[in-house]
C-alpha cells in the first residue's frame, strides 16, 4: 500500500504496476513542461503539475512570511530562499556594480541599479522628492540630498562651498555657492541673468553680478549710487540717478544721453556727441542752440517754444527770416556776403565756418583729434593753433597767411 491519498487514482509504472505517484485530474492538460525536475513537479491549487520542480527531499519546511508573486528563488543547495524571483517580464541585463545588501527593487517588480540600504540605516524618509534617488553619506546610508541626473558632468568645481553648491536649471549642480543658512529667504524682485553679487556677509544682495564676458577695468570715477548698465549688461562709466530722481520718461531719444540737472537728475536735454567741440558761440540765445546733421551745437538760436511747427514749402538756402515775436517768417534771408579770398591750403576735412556760413581760411580738425581745453592749453591764438603730423592742433599759434585775390 502507498501511505498517501490519490483522488484520482495512482499512476502506473513501466512494468504495468501501481506505484505510489497521483493521477492528474482528468481536467489537466498533457502539454508538457520542457524542464528537467529531479523531484517532480509543484502541483497546482487545481491539481495539476506546473512548470516548477518540487524541492529536494532535505530542503527544511521553514515558511518565508513574504508573498512573492512569481515564486522564491532557489539557493545553490536547490532549496527555495527568502528572495522573490523577478517578474518574467524583467530583462536579464545584469548591473555592472557590487551591492553588498542586493539591487533595490522598482516600480514595476525589477531589480534597478541601485543598491539596498545596509540594515543598520535608519528607516526615517527625507521630506523631499528625489527623481535619481537620494545620495549615500560615509556609513552607507542614504543622505537628504539628491542625486545629480545621469547627464551631468563629473567636472569638479574647484572652489570650497561650505553650504554646499547650488542646482541649476538642468538639475546639476553649479560652480556657485549655496546661501547660509542665516541668510533671509526674501526674494529680490529683479531678473539677473548671472545671479546675484554676495555681501559682506555670504547673503546675496539685490544687485546683478556682471556677465562673464565684462571687462574688470575699473572706472576711475565715484558714483554715489551705482554705474548704469549698458546694453550689453556691463557696468558703464556713468552714473546712476540718485534715488530722489523722478522716474518720468522724457519721450525722446538722445544717443548720447540726457544732460545731468544741478539736483544730480536727468534733464530732458540731450547730451552733445563726444566730438562735438566746447567752442561757445558768442551770441545769447534764449531758447538754446539748434543742432547740426552731426548732433552738434551750431550758431544758430532755435526758435520761441510758442513758434508754430508748421514747415514753409519752400527751401531757404541761406535760411528764413525772423519777425519780431522770434518765429521764423516764410520769406529767405539774402545770400551772406562772404569774402572771395581764395585760401592756397588744402583741408581734408573742410575749412572752418563763420556762424553766417562763409568759409574761414582755418581748416577743420580731424574727429579723433582732442579739443586744445581738453589737453590744458590756455593760449590765446588770434590766428587759430599749428597743426602737428597726426593732423591734430598743437598748443602753438599760427601765423598770420597773405591771401591771393
Amino acid at each position: 500500500m502507498c501511505f498517501m491519498n490519490c483522488e484520482h487514482g495512482f499512476e502506473i509504472g513501466a512494468d504495468g504496476c501501481e506505484i505510489c505517484k497521483c493521477k492528474k485530474p482528468s481536467h489537466c492538460s498533457d502539454a508538457m513542461c520542457y524542464m528537467n525536475c529531479e523531484n517532480g513537479f509543484q502541483i497546482g491549487a487545481d491539481g495539476c503539475e506546473i512548470c516548477k520542480c518540487n524541492q529536494p527531499s532535505y530542503c527544511s519546511d521553514a515558511m518565508c512570511f513574504m508573498n512573492c508573486e512569481h515564486g522564491f528563488e532557489i539557493g545553490a543547495d536547490g532549496c527555495e530562499i527568502c528572495k522573490c524571483n523577478k517578474p518574467p517580464h524583467c530583462s536579464d541585463v545584469m548591473c555592472t556594480m557590487y551591492c553588498e545588501h542586493g539591487f533595490k527593487v522598482g516600480d514595476d517588480g525589477c531589480e534597478k541599479c541601485e543598491c539596498n540600504k545596509p540594515p543598520h540605516c535608519s528607516d526615517a524618509m527625507c521630506f523631499m522628492n528625489c527623481e535619481n534617488g537620494f545620495q549615500i553619506g560615509a556609513d552607507g546610508c542614504e543622505i537628504c540630498k539628491c542625486n545629480q541626473p545621469s547627464h551631468c558632468s563629473d567636472a569638479m568645481c574647484y572652489m570650497n562651498c561650505e553650504n554646499g553648491f547650488q542646482i541649476g536649471d538642468d538639475g546639476c549642480e553649479i560652480c556657485k555657492c549655496n546661501q547660509p543658512s542665516h541668510c533671509s529667504d526674501a526674494m529680490c524682485f529683479m531678473n539677473c541673468e548671472h545671479g546675484f553679487q554676495i555681501g559682506a556677509d555670504g547673503c546675496e544682495i539685490c544687485k546683478c553680478n556682471k556677465p562673464p564676458h565684462c571687462s574688470d577695468a575699473m572706472c576711475e570715477m565715484y558714483c554715489e549710487n551705482g554705474f548704469q548698465i549698458g546694453a550689453d549688461g556691463c557696468e558703464i562709466c556713468k552714473c546712476n540717478q540718485p534715488s530722489h530722481c523722478s522716474d518720468a520718461m522724457c519721450y525722446m531719444n538722445c544717443e548720447h544721453g540726457f544732460e545731468i540737472g544741478a539736483d544730480g537728475c536727468e534733464i530732458c536735454k540731450c547730451n552733445k556727441p563726444p566730438h562735438c567741440s566746447d567752442v561757445m558761440c558768442f551770441m545769447n540765445c534764449e531758447h538754446g542752440f539748434e543742432i547740426g546733421d552731426d548732433g552738434c551745437e551750431i550758431c544758430q538760436c532755435n526758435k520761441p517754444p510758442h513758434c508754430s511747427d508748421l514747415v514753409c514749402n519752400k527751401y531757404c538756402k541761406y535760411g528764413f527770416k525772423v519777425g519780431a515775436d522770434g518765429c521764423e517768417k516764410c520769406k529767405c534771408n539774402k545770400r551772406p556776403q562772404c569774402s572771395k579770398e581764395t585760401c592756397y591750403m588744402s583741408c581734408e576735412h573742410g575749412f572752418k565756418r563763420y556762424a553766417i556760413g562763409c568759409d574761414l581760411c582755418e581748416c577743420n580738425i580731424p574727429p579723433h583729434c582732442a579739443d586744445m581745453s581738453e589737453v590744458g592749453c590756455t593760449k590765446h591764438c588770434e590766428y587759430g593753433f599749428k597743426v602737428g603730423y597726426d593732423g591734430c592742433e598743437i598748443c602753438e599759434c599760427k601765423q598770420p597767411r597773405k591771401f591771393a585775390n
